[in-house]
């Protein structure tokens, strides 16, 4: 998946060294001890289109350095020609799904989510 940031396209990649950068951001600490929770945490608020996790998914998403400014620019630029983030939502989440590195912790976080879903349902 690419993405055109201050007219530069840049490779999406969804591997060991994304999970990695993910973690960091979305981790837990207990006891000193630090334990990643970046896919856990990041894929329930891309389904409710959350756009700062948009932008922090992309940024690690990219090999390098890249300003979170710039990617937020990009993810407007995105929005305005493309009436909308839909589409880069649901290109992300079909993206994390195919990668052999997060497709299975993105099948796990589904279900953790129809769960959720159908408790909600049982208690109205």
């Amino acid at each position: 998946m690419q993405l055109t940031i201050n007219g530069k396209d840049y490779e999406l990649k969804f591997g060991i060294g994304f999970i990695r950068e993910l973690d960091k951001v979305y981790g837990i600490e207990t006891n000193g001890v630090h334990f990643g929770m970046g896919i856990q945490a990041a894929y329930p608020m891309l389904t409710s289109f959350s756009v700062s996790a948009l932008s922090d998914v992309i940024r690690c998403a990219i090999k390098g350095r890249i300003k979170q400014e710039s990617v937020d620019e990009a993810i407007e630029v995105y929005a305005d020609e493309n009436d909308g983030l839909a589409g880069l939502f649901e290109a992300v989440k079909d993206e994390l799904g195919k990668s052999s590195v997060t497709k299975d912790l993105v099948k796990k976080s589904e279900a953790n989510l129809e769960e959720a879903e159908e408790k909600l349902k049982e208690k109205e």
